[in-house]
């Protein structure tokens, strides 16, 4: 299987991974111990399940989770990105066609405007001013948004900027609740595939791509290893959602604790899939006015002038 992957993948670093990985097999290594020299390749995740199947003997039923798990995961993230692609379509046009005008428009009218002497009213006032001085200051501006940029990446990363992300209207409960569909769709493949609860809970932190609940599972697990149940443990978190922290507590007690997380993940990838869809059917239409009061204003502004242009003319 390995040396058929290695020679059908369209993926470089894939073809490559799967030769050394077969090569290493070959020589006696585990799968699970293989995976471990091309981590670009395969997550802890997929290694440690791999390492517990191994153990248990079930290395084809643990793959086919683990390949449901990716393609689910995929799925999610597909989602939210394509979501949020159309309003950042939107603003990005808007701020490139507002650039053009104050670069290229704006000036054309403030010299035949500066030739007539025409007293301007304060919007048209307002748009050469801004073209001026967008156009004085260009390289400082780009360089200033290109430094904002980097930093906000950076501190989106941070526990306080990712409480940031999940507190922001309407898009934030919606990443909220992927990142908690994502956290228990990966602890139950890992609690299924037979790794330990403590060991489940740190690879699953490494997943998350949210720093906030990162530092919340740490407490998590630390919890758990002093010895509280994992339901008792999320609930002193106000991140996690109480109805995952109910289908945990029911797992527990009925013994089918990857079932109730496979549950809770199905019911937050559900709302996930219908909050994206209100939120783009109710950001298109606004989005889509914004853009034609910005251009709507710009247009009367500029062009409020040229009414009286024939009466200064003639003075």
């Amino acid at each position: 299987a390995l040396h058929t992957l290695s020679l059908e993948s369209r993926n470089p670093l894939l073809k490559e991974a799967a030769r050394g990985v077969r090569e290493r097999v070959e020589g006696g290594e585990a799968l699970a111990q293989a995976m471990e020299h091309y981590p670009e390749v395969f997550p802890p995740l997929v290694r440690a399940l791999v390492a517990a199947a191994e153990v248990g003997g079930a290395l084809e039923v643990v793959l086919r989770r683990t390949a449901e798990y990716l393609d689910k995961s995929h799925d999610l993230r597909e989602k939210v990105r394509t979501a949020l692609l159309y309003p950042s379509f939107v603003v990005a046009v808007l701020v490139l066609v507002v650039a053009v005008l104050l670069l290229f428009v704006i000036p054309v009218f403030s010299r035949l405007y500066g030739a007539a002497g025409a007293e301007l009213p304060w919007p048209t006032r307002f748009l050469i001013g801004a073209s001026f001085f967008l156009r004085q200051n260009l390289l400082w501006i780009l360089l200033f948004f290109l430094g904002a940029f980097y930093l906000l990446r950076a501190w989106r990363r941070t526990p306080g900027g990712a409480r940031a992300l999940d507190g922001l209207p309407l898009v934030g409960p919606v990443l909220h609740k992927a990142a908690m569909a994502r956290f228990a769709r990966t602890l139950a493949t890992l609690y299924e595939g037979g790794v330990l609860l403590t060991q489940a809970l740190e690879a699953t932190r490494n997943t998350l791509g949210n720093a906030a609940l990162a530092e919340a599972l740490d407490r998590v697990l630390e919890r758990v290893v002093r010895g509280e149940s994992l339901s008792a443990a999320m609930s002193r978190e106000a991140l996690f959602l109480p109805i995952l922290v109910r289908l945990a507590l029911v797992g527990e007690e009925a013994g089918s604790l990857d079932r109730m997380l496979y549950q809770a993940a199905f019911h937050l990838e559900r709302e996930v899939d219908y909050a994206l869809k209100r939120l783009s059917s109710s950001i298109e239409p606004a989005l889509t006015v914004l853009l034609g009061g910005i251009m709507l204003v710009v247009a009367l502004a500029l062009y409020l002038p040229l009414f009286d242009l024939s009466r200064i003319l003639r003075r």
